[in-house]
């Protein structure tokens, strides 16, 4: 907790003398069904901190007939020093990642084979990196547009799986990607 009220109040000093974007991930609404914000602030001219929450819900990916997750990310960004104006071209990212994730997918029953359904929820840590390009819109001023993909893996803090008692998961790799809208204060 102390953590935390440290950073906010160390993003929030930022906020009167820094360059700060808040953005949210146009990926967001239509692939996973949830939303997402984060608060950018620049620590130096070639670097930034990025805060990042999400969560979403999405009955229809290939892996799970439900999956609900709750992201909060904290990433420092390295940006080209060749680029003159703060927070805008080409970055790289190293990202750490807490997420709350809950898996249900049925079991098949066939003539031919048989697998075993899935009712997991879980609370995983890890890190990971990111590369992007983040620039300035030219036809609305003050508006950012960011593109990113990056992965990592994300160790289990705690898991259960119901349908599974006796099988354990270390962890699982995590991908992001993500076309970001944002406005400059």
């Amino acid at each position: 907790m102390r953590i935390t009220f440290t950073l906010l109040l160390v993003m929030f000093s930022y906020l009167a003398i820094g360059q700060v974007i808040v953005k949210t991930n146009l990926l967001y609404p239509t692939l996973v069904k949830g939303a997402s914000i984060a608060l950018e602030v620049a620590a130096s001219k070639n670097s930034s901190i990025n805060l990042y929450g999400a969560f979403g819900s999405n009955g229809n990916l290939v892996l799970a007939d439900t999956y609900t997750f709750q992201n909060l990310i904290a990433e420092k960004r390295f940006y080209k020093a060749s680029h003159t104006a703060p927070l805008q071209g080409f970055y790289w990212a190293a990202y750490a990642k807490y997420m709350h994730r809950q898996i249900y997918r049925e079991g098949i029953q066939g003539s031919l084979f048989t697998t075993r359904g899935r009712d997991s929820d879980g609370h995983s840590l890890g890190a990971g990196t990111a590369v992007g390009l983040q620039v300035a819109n030219r036809l609305i001023k003050r508006t950012f547009i960011d593109a990113f993909v990056g992965a990592g893996y994300l160790v289990y803090l705690s898991q259960t799986d119901t349908k599974n008692p006796d099988q354990t998961r270390f962890g699982h790799v995590d991908l992001r990607t993500g076309l970001s809208v944002g406005y400059r204060f």
